[in-house]
């Protein structure tokens, strides 16, 4: 039995020899290591000389992720290597790095030096040296946010080249650089006086190098210039450029559609064909533009044409004759506001020919309602019923059998629907008077519902102040969003590095909420 305890407690106190980490109930160790000054390779050296650089901490130490939080400014041409010996932090250079003559460098080690029990990281330690006879003490400093969002980007790395021409981006690594931190500001150290060209990209490779097409980037409007006279102090703004147009693929696996998926939006395409003209149509959603064409087309052709990016296709489609087995089907196309002045509008898979009204029948309740009938001169896949309709009524839609056609011939089985018409007391407005604007642009006017959900939109041209009113709104969150379209091409456009423009302008405002019954007034100045 004595052996037995006496092996026990030997167990026990063997387990927690080995443990690391602090007793359960204790306070949590908050404090990051601190660096040994004296036991470390020492900081901002002159006349450096590559080697080994050692940096020994007062406790045990690990290092997480070096190769996305350490940067080094002016970057290397080699990869550096990190490792932990004992309670210090060896980096080491690439055998065939070779170090810039006069320059002062940083490597800043973000986060990466952490403590091994509780993961407290120093906070942006930086080691300084110059391999000339002076440290550089001058800044650049700054904020990036994203033109579409406003909000602050983490993580971009702002570069600063010597060379001033505008393709050194994407052929040079820069004389600089560091990266944007949580709110989107950032502090480049260190730098010497002169005139640089700066950019700031979303290096995803981390190669200091813009890829155009994949990598965000912000940029100032013209060079910057460094001297102890002033302090530089950058607002940049990041947007995405568009990608050269290119489509992907044709897919004619559908009956008698093509769908032409792009790289981006291509409602800047123009499309003309060899069918005669009212026999074909198509629409653009999102990336893809969706051509509709008849059994009897045969062989023909399709021409595209993008202006803005120089975009220029034909394609050869062959119409098939026989017909499937398949009838017209429902779609979502168009968001009815069933307030009792507006029309009613039923949408389809395909474009519509065609309709037969006395296969089609509306009542309400047990009354034989005859609204007027239309096809959609503007959305050709919508059959739209005007009325005098009743305010806090339901009706009943039926299309019986063959009631439309498709421009391809295709026909409904019997569709079924019900639809609510809300009291005007159930909607409110908003007053809108937009001041400030500049009369030698256009203004892109969107009203979005729940901050996603398009429910109007509407051009300001020439004008330097003016009033619009949107009614028949259902209560909720609004939201206002403006562009200013400076090139008038109905679209906002992201930055143009090599062009040197900048994105356009855009703004959103989170309006008060909306209630039923009720009139909103929105004062809004362009800034």
């Amino acid at each position: 039995m004595e052996r037995i305890l006496v092996a026990a407690i030997l167990s026990f106190l063997l387990c927690n020899c080995a443990t690391r980490g602090r007793i359960d109930g204790g306070p949590r160790d908050e404090t990051p290591p601190i660096l040994f000054a004296a036991e470390s390779t020492e900081n901002e050296q002159t006349n450096f000389t590559k080697q080994t650089i050692r940096l020994t901490f007062d406790e045990w130490i690990q290092l997480k992720d070096p190769i996305n939080q350490i940067l080094v400014s002016p970057p290397l041409e080699k990869r550096f290597k990190t490792r932990i010996k004992g309670k210090s932090v060896l980096f080491e250079f690439d055998e065939e790095e070779v170090l810039r003559e006069n320059a002062t460098y940083s490597i800043n080690f973000g986060e990466a030096i952490q403590d091994l029990n509780e993961s407290n990281p120093v906070q942006n330690f930086t080691f300084v040296f110059s391999t000339g006879d002076v440290i550089d003490s001058l800044e650049v400093g700054g904020s990036v946010m994203d033109a579409l969002t406003g909000e602050p980007l983490e993580g971009m790395t702002i570069m600063l080249y010597e060379e001033h021409q505008d393709s050194v981006i994407v052929k040079e690594k820069p004389f600089y650089a560091s990266r944007t931190i949580k709110d989107g500001s950032f502090r480049i150290s260190n730098v010497k006086e002169g005139t640089f060209r700066v950019v700031g990209i979303d290096d995803q490779n981390l190669d200091y190098r813009w890829t155009a097409g994949s990598e965000t980037i912000a940029f100032p409007d013209s060079l910057v210039t460094v001297s102890s006279e002033q302090a530089v102090s950058l607002n940049l703004v990041a947007s995405q450029p568009l990608a050269m147009l290119q489509r992907d693929r044709t897919d004619t696996t559908s009956w008698n559609i093509a769908v032409l998926p792009f790289n981006r939006d291509p409602s800047s395409v123009e499309i003309q064909s060899s069918l005669v003209e009212d026999t074909w149509t198509y629409v653009v959603e999102r990336n893809t533009i969706w051509l509709y064409y008849p059994e009897s087309a045969g062989r023909f052709q399709v021409y595209l044409d993008d202006a803005e990016s120089d975009y220029v296709d034909t394609l050869t489609l062959q119409a098939n004759p026989r017909r499937p087995k398949e009838e017209l089907s429902k779609k979502s196309r168009w968001k009815n506001t069933f307030h009792p002045e507006d029309p009613v509008k039923i949408c389809f898979d395909r474009p519509l020919s065609e309709f037969d009204s006395s296969r089609i029948q509306v009542m309400q309740g047990n009354k034989r309602v005859r609204p007027a009938i239309r096809i959609d001169d503007s959305l050709s896949f919508c059959l739209e019923f005007t009325s005098e309709w009743m305010a806090d009524s339901t009706y009943r839609l039926a299309l019986f059998p063959e009631a439309i056609r498709g421009i391809a011939g295709l026909t409904n089985d019997t569709i079924l629907e019900r639809f609510p018409i809300a009291g005007p007391d159930r909607f409110g407005q908003i007053d809108f008077t937009f001041s400030g604007l500049n009369p030698a642009y256009d203004y892109l006017v969107e009203l979005l519902k729940d901050k996603t959900r398009l429910e109007f939109a509407f051009t300001l041209k020439g004008v330097e102040e003016v009033a619009r009113t949107i009614g028949k709104l259902k209560p909720g969150k609004y939201t206002l969003r403006m562009v200013e379209d400076a090139n008038g091409n109905g679209h906002w456009d992201p930055a143009d590095y090599f062009a040197g423009k900048q994105a356009e302008a855009l703004q959103e405002v989170e309006l008060e909420e909306l209630r039923a019954n009720w009139d909103l007034e929105v004062d809004h100045k362009w800034k």
